[in-house]
């Protein structure tokens, strides 16, 4: 049986304080206040008898260090944290802060400060922001996130289902020009918020790289005017919720959407036709974007609830069927009748048809089996459709998907 002598492990402690030394930045020091032992080894491992190796006070010079590691991150956090209701996560693979602003079910508004939303600013990562649940913040705050170089999606909600109210303060606009500053964002989603038509004009004019826009705003000439300016926008969405205040689109303004030569997806909104004209108007122009995929149209005004839907009429559609590379058609809050259908199956293209709203007379179904593309068709939120007409076209296209939502049948 092996020992190890007092005066051994005096040796080994020392320099075991040195090597921690080095590493915390401790003074090392030989002197240990040891008692009478030693420790005893034997074939089957290492048996100790009673070693009092640190005294109460080098005890607390050793956790010193920890404890000025703690209050030194402590200090190095970002603003962002217990004040913030700002979370930093990966959401859906982006980098995200994201604010919930109603915390509860009381309905209190709690939105960010100016100096909050700046804070971000030291979250070099950052990829996207999310804001909901509140719309009570000034947006002079986002000026300072300029330097985000990754920052590529902003996307803000109102307070509540079915709840829009005013972006930033209403009659002030310096929120919006301290976001168009961010013209290395990509993405912008504000279609649940309500935004003035000079705020979204400022947002397209100034918002260089943006690619993707979905705006709480009914489609108006000067905001048609500054999208069709917009070099890279891709996808173009306008409100269409019945609280945003319905702007006027003209036939001149209808006409500009073919300016749009680079756009992919359009949503033009829930809408009355453009005053002084007719959505061939709309659609006319909207047959010129030669690059466009999905296309979703509205025939009556979301305001509309109750009266009789405006028909889409054979004259309406008949110039899209120009658009040879559309594969997603949607068409709103309309009636729909056989010929129209008829002009709608001469998009060859199109792979999916989603109807919302809309009355599907008899055989405007039917219509549709002449579309050679065709994988799935969504009926849904209170269409009125014939069900001979459904079997007939299922039949016919056994491996079309159907997706039914609500809706009476007649």
């Amino acid at each position: 049986m092996n020992t190890i002598s007092k005066s051994a492990i005096k040796t080994i402690v020392f320099w075991a304080r040195r090597a921690l030394g080095i590493v915390l930045c401790l003074p090392a020091s030989p002197r240990m206040d040891l008692s009478e032992g030693t420790f005893t080894f034997n074939s089957l491992g290492c048996q100790r008898t009673r070693v009092n190796l640190f005294s109460k006070a080098q005890i607390m010079n050793l956790m010193r260090p920890f404890f000025l590691l703690i209050l030194f991150l402590s200090a190095a956090l970002p603003a962002v944290g217990a004040e913030s209701k700002f979370t930093i996560a990966m959401v859906r693979g982006k980098v995200t802060a994201s604010w919930i602003g109603t915390a509860d079910t009381s309905g209190i508004d709690l939105a960010p400060t100016d100096d909050e939303i700046a804070a971000l600013a030291s979250h070099s990562e950052l990829e996207a922001i999310h804001i909901s649940g509140t719309t009570r913040f000034t947006g002079k705050g986002f000026a300072a996130l300029k330097g985000l170089s990754k920052l590529r999606e902003l996307s803000f909600g109102g307070t509540g289902p079915g709840q829009f109210s005013e972006m930033f303060p209403p009659g002030s606009l310096e929120g919006y020009h301290a976001l168009a500053e961010l013209d290395q964002v990509t993405r912008l989603n504000l279609d649940h918020v309500m935004l003035p038509v000079e705020g979204a004009v400022i947002l397209l004019k100034g918002m260089a790289g943006l690619e993707h826009a979905g705006l709480g705003v009914f489609a108006d000439d000067k905001i048609v005017a500054a999208a069709a300016d917009a070099p890279k926008l891709k996808t173009l969405a306008f409100g269409h919720w019945a609280t945003v205040p319905e702007s006027p689109l003209t036939k001149s303004g209808a006409q500009a959407f073919a300016g749009l030569r680079s756009l992919e997806s359009l949503h033009a909104g829930e809408q009355a036709p453009p005053a002084g004209g007719s959505m061939r108007d709309l659609t006319e122009a909207v047959a010129k974007i030669e690059t466009l995929k999905s296309l979703t149209l509205a025939f009556t005004s979301v305001k509309s609830h109750g009266k009789p839907k405006n028909p889409a009429t054979a004259a309406d559609l008949e110039p899209l069927a120009a658009l040879a590379n559309l594969e997603w058609l949607g068409i709103q809050h309309a009636s729909l009748d056989r010929a129209a259908a008829s002009k709608l199956a001469e998009i060859s293209s199109v792979k999916i048809v989603s109807f919302s709203a809309v009355k599907l007379d008899d055989g405007a179904l039917v219509a549709l089996k002449a579309l050679p593309n065709l994988a799935v068709v969504e009926i849904w939120n209170s269409c009125d459709w014939s069900d001979a007409d459904l079997e007939s076209l299922k039949a016919d296209k056994p491996k079309v998907r159907f997706h039914m939502v609500g809706g009476p049948k007649k």
